[in-house]
C-alpha cells in the first residue's frame, strides 16, 4: 500500500505534465524499452493469464515510475476487482479519473461495483453520470 500512497504523492507533483498536455505540448512519456514498459509488459501478461495478485503488483510497479499514466491506474483497479478488494478497486478508479482520465473507462466499472453492493454510497454523482448512481 506504501507503494500506492508513494505513487499518488508523485502524481500531484506531475502537474506540470498535465499542464503541458492542456497547452497543446506532449508531456515527457516513457521511453520504449523503458522499466515502465517492462513493467508494464509484464503485469499484462501476467493479466492475460489471470494471475491478479502479481498483476496488481506489476501495475504498481510500472505506476511507482509513472503515476500520471490514468490508463494503468484504471488496469491496477481492475486487478484489485478481480480479487475482491473493492473498495481498493474503487480509490484506483477514482484516480484515474483525478488525473485526467476519462470517466466514462471506469464508469461501468464502478456502476457494476454498487450494484453488487460491494461498497456503499458516498456523496456525489459520479463524472459525466447521467443517472442517479453514487459512489
Amino acid at each position: 500500500m506504501s507503494v500506492i500512497r508513494s505513487a499518488r504523492d508523485r502524481v500531484a507533483r506531475s502537474i506540470t505534465n498535465a499542464a503541458k498536455s492542456a497547452a497543446g505540448t506532449r508531456p515527457d512519456a516513457p521511453a520504449r524499452g523503458s522499466e515502465f514498459w517492462t513493467r508494464v509488459r509484464k503485469a499484462d501478461a501476467d493479466r492475460n493469464a489471470h494471475r491478479w495478485h502479481e498483476a496488481e503488483v506489476g501495475y504498481e510497479a510500472a505506476l511507482a515510475l509513472e503515476p500520471h499514466l490514468g490508463g494503468y491506474w484504471v488496469q491496477h483497479g481492475h486487478m484489485l476487482k478481480e480479487q475482491g478488494r473493492n473498495t481498493e478497486a474503487k480509490t484506483s478508479y477514482r484516480t484515474a479519473c483525478a488525473i485526467g482520465g476519462a470517466p466514462e473507462d471506469v464508469l461501468d466499472h464502478l456502476r457494476f461495483m454498487l450494484q453488487q453492493g460491494y461498497f456503499c454510497p458516498a456523496k456525489g454523482v459520479l463524472p459525466g453520470s447521467t443517472d442517479a448512481a453514487r459512489l
